[in-house]
Protein backbone atom coordinates (compact mmCIF):
# COMPACT_ATOMS: atom_id res chain seq x y z
CA UNK A 1 0.00 0.00 0.00
CA UNK A 2 1.20 3.04 -0.96
CA UNK A 3 -0.11 6.37 0.76
CA UNK A 4 -3.18 4.45 2.24
CA UNK A 5 -4.13 3.22 -1.27
CA UNK A 6 -3.78 -0.55 -2.35
CA UNK A 7 -1.33 -1.39 -4.68
CA UNK A 8 -2.07 -3.21 -8.16
CA UNK A 9 -1.26 -6.54 -6.08
CA UNK A 10 -3.68 -6.24 -3.94
CA UNK A 11 -6.46 -5.14 -6.18
CA UNK A 12 -5.52 -8.04 -8.29
CA UNK A 13 -6.15 -10.29 -5.71
CA UNK A 14 -9.57 -9.65 -5.34
CA UNK A 15 -12.44 -12.00 -5.59
CA UNK A 16 -15.49 -10.61 -7.68
CA UNK A 17 -18.13 -12.20 -5.43
CA UNK A 18 -16.46 -11.03 -2.20
CA UNK A 19 -16.58 -7.69 -3.25
CA UNK A 20 -20.37 -8.00 -4.73
CA UNK A 21 -20.68 -9.62 -1.34
CA UNK A 22 -19.63 -6.62 1.06
CA UNK A 23 -18.81 -3.79 -1.54
CA UNK A 24 -18.04 -1.36 1.52
CA UNK A 25 -16.29 -3.97 4.00
CA UNK A 26 -14.08 -5.11 1.17
CA UNK A 27 -13.28 -1.06 0.60
CA UNK A 28 -12.37 -0.46 4.34
CA UNK A 29 -10.15 -3.45 4.44
CA UNK A 30 -8.07 -1.92 1.31
CA UNK A 31 -7.77 1.36 1.86
CA UNK A 32 -6.10 2.77 5.22
CA UNK A 33 -8.76 5.65 7.03
CA UNK A 34 -6.09 6.72 9.22
CA UNK A 35 -3.25 7.57 7.27
CA UNK A 36 -5.78 9.65 5.27
CA UNK A 37 -7.57 11.35 8.34
CA UNK A 38 -3.72 12.19 9.91
CA UNK A 39 -2.75 13.60 6.16
CA UNK A 40 -6.18 15.81 5.82
CA UNK A 41 -6.27 16.74 10.13
CA UNK A 42 -2.81 16.40 11.43
CA UNK A 43 -4.47 17.01 15.37
CA UNK A 44 -6.57 13.44 14.16
CA UNK A 45 -3.45 11.57 15.47
CA UNK A 46 -3.25 13.55 19.03
CA UNK A 47 -6.78 12.31 19.28
CA UNK A 48 -6.36 8.34 18.61
CA UNK A 49 -4.73 8.22 22.14
CA UNK A 50 -8.06 9.72 24.00
CA UNK A 51 -9.24 7.35 26.50
CA UNK A 52 -13.03 6.62 26.26
CA UNK A 53 -14.15 9.11 28.94
CA UNK A 54 -11.63 11.84 26.90
CA UNK A 55 -13.32 10.87 23.93
CA UNK A 56 -16.67 11.44 24.62
CA UNK A 57 -16.28 14.69 26.95
CA UNK A 58 -14.42 15.96 23.79
CA UNK A 59 -17.51 14.69 21.36
CA UNK A 60 -20.31 16.46 23.92
CA UNK A 61 -17.92 19.62 24.21
CA UNK A 62 -17.85 20.07 20.52
CA UNK A 63 -21.39 19.21 19.94
CA UNK A 64 -22.61 22.13 23.00
CA UNK A 65 -19.93 24.46 21.11
CA UNK A 66 -21.72 23.98 18.21
CA UNK A 67 -25.23 23.80 18.78
CA UNK A 68 -27.04 26.22 17.38
CA UNK A 69 -30.17 27.45 19.19
CA UNK A 70 -33.60 26.66 17.53
CA UNK A 71 -37.21 26.93 18.25
CA UNK A 72 -38.99 24.13 19.29
CA UNK A 73 -40.74 22.42 15.83
CA UNK A 74 -44.33 22.58 17.73
CA UNK A 75 -43.71 26.56 19.08
CA UNK A 76 -42.88 27.21 15.67
CA UNK A 77 -46.31 25.80 14.17
CA UNK A 78 -48.37 27.69 16.87
CA UNK A 79 -46.39 30.72 15.57
CA UNK A 80 -47.50 30.29 12.16
CA UNK A 81 -50.97 29.43 13.45
CA UNK A 82 -51.42 32.34 14.89
CA UNK A 83 -49.85 34.69 12.12
CA UNK A 84 -51.95 32.91 9.91
CA UNK A 85 -55.00 33.59 12.39
CA UNK A 86 -54.49 37.19 12.97
CA UNK A 87 -53.51 38.32 9.38
CA UNK A 88 -56.46 38.31 7.79
CA UNK A 89 -58.18 40.07 10.84
CA UNK A 90 -55.74 42.76 10.76
CA UNK A 91 -56.54 43.05 7.30
CA UNK A 92 -60.11 43.58 7.70
CA UNK A 93 -59.77 46.00 10.98
CA UNK A 94 -57.87 48.23 8.52
CA UNK A 95 -60.33 47.87 5.99
CA UNK A 96 -63.35 48.74 8.99
CA UNK A 97 -61.24 51.45 9.70
CA UNK A 98 -60.52 53.04 6.87
CA UNK A 99 -64.43 52.58 5.75
CA UNK A 100 -65.06 54.56 8.48
CA UNK A 101 -62.96 56.95 8.59
CA UNK A 102 -63.62 58.15 5.09
CA UNK A 103 -66.92 58.75 4.79
CA UNK A 104 -68.49 59.00 1.54
CA UNK A 105 -65.39 57.95 -0.47
CA UNK A 106 -66.10 54.08 -0.55
CA UNK A 107 -69.69 52.82 -1.53
CA UNK A 108 -69.22 49.58 0.45
CA UNK A 109 -67.26 47.38 2.34
CA UNK A 110 -67.03 45.26 -0.53
CA UNK A 111 -65.50 48.34 -2.61
CA UNK A 112 -62.30 46.99 -4.41
CA UNK A 113 -60.70 49.84 -3.65
CA UNK A 114 -61.03 49.80 0.12
CA UNK A 115 -59.05 46.39 -0.17
CA UNK A 116 -56.46 48.08 -2.67
CA UNK A 117 -55.97 50.91 -0.25
CA UNK A 118 -56.04 49.17 3.28
CA UNK A 119 -52.90 46.62 1.19
CA UNK A 120 -51.25 49.81 0.72
CA UNK A 121 -51.73 51.44 3.51
CA UNK A 122 -53.25 54.47 1.76
CA UNK A 123 -56.30 56.08 3.31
Amino acid sequence: MSAGWPDEATLATLDEKEVLADPYGMLGSLIDFSFMMSAALPAWTALAGLSADQAYYLRSYVLAATKSERTPFLLRALFVSAVGFVEPLVTRLVELLLFRNACGSYESLADPRLDEDALTGVG
